[in-house]
């Protein structure tokens, strides 16, 4: 089954310094539409509180292809493409309503579990169909990796770059952190690496370029509660000429354990031309000395 599952455009606080829709705020817009999704497999209020059938997020995949600017109308489509019993693999396309141009896709897996968060059968299950022609996946595979697990956060080149508690507004119904609360929470962390590299790369004394997401490989292991102390670390796992692949992992402060992890393509986005560019060579050669080292990449 393919249908539209949300329709909506970018408000005004949504959009970050570069004058675009913020990240976090495309997952929010994929979490919705994935309620929409499970109700097609039978499961109507996914994220209730009261659901005695719910939807847990394990892997998300992520392309950003055409910025939403503030007022942009925007709607989204989804398509089951895969999954068994009690998984589902999504794909979900964000269209520009006014053009029917692509802003952004998502690849996601998610499982049908009961209260307790144990898996259970989609109560309609539903064949997988073929979504539209689109390439969902480029410099990064969707899915788990050898770097999700927290020894990989101790490698040298890796920093501390953020530090927190969860709050009440980025929970969901049942009081755990919500996917797009957990993108918002590392992506903030992440302008510690940014600003690193990048303090270099101005003309004249004004910001000539930016870092913009290209794409983003997320795993979800724990969904914490409300009152949860977590930080993030962050590293740089490789340099291009035009990309940079940065790291990050969200670990509980109290345990130890890893929460999730965050790995993203970056782009140099030119301010002005609204376009991507080169990185400066001043910001290639201070990324270069901060990369991580041995990471299995």
């Amino acid at each position: 089954m393919s249908d539209e599952v949300w329709r909506g455009s970018v408000r005004s606080w949504e959009c970050d310094e570069m004058g675009h829709q913020n990240a976090r705020f495309y997952f929010t817009q994929a979490l919705e539409g994935l309620a929409e999704a499970g109700a097609w497999l039978g499961v109507v209020n996914g994220f209730a509180q009261d659901a005695e059938c719910r939807l847990l997020i394990t892997n998300q995949h992520s392309r950003f292809l055409k910025e939403a600017l503030d007022a942009d109308p925007l709607y989204m489509r989804a398509w089951i493409v895969g999954g068994g019993a009690h998984d589902a693999e999504v794909v979900q396309i964000l269209y520009h309503a006014h053009s029917d141009e692509r802003a952004a896709t998502f690849f996601t897996r998610m499982l049908c579990v009961n209260r307790a968060g144990r898996s259970i059968p989609w109560p309609d299950p539903t064949d997988p169909q073929s979504a539209e022609d689109a390439v969902f996946a480029r410099g990064l595979t969707p899915g788990d990796s050898p770097l999700d697990v927290a020894s990989e956060a101790t490698r040298p080149g890796v920093i501390f770059s953020g530090r927190g508690l969860v709050l009440p507004g980025e929970c969901d119904a049942t009081g755990r952190m919500r996917t797009d609360a957990i993108v918002g929470r590392v992506s903030d962390a992440m302008h510690l690496i940014m600003a690193l590299c990048d303090k270099n790369a101005c003309l004249g004394g004004v910001e000539a370029t930016a870092s913009a997401a290209l794409e983003c490989r997320l795993a979800y292991h724990r969904f914490p509660p409300v009152g949860t102390r977590f930080h993030v670390r962050s590293g740089i796992l490789a340099m291009t000429e035009k990309t940079r692949r940065i790291m990050s992992w969200m670990i509980d402060s109290a345990t130890g354990d890893l929460l999730a992890t965050l790995e993203s393509i970056e782009i140099a986005f030119d301010l002005k031309t609204r376009r991507a560019t080169k990185w400066s060579a001043p910001t290639r050669v201070a990324a270069l000395a901060m990369l991580v080292d041995g990471a299995p990449i």
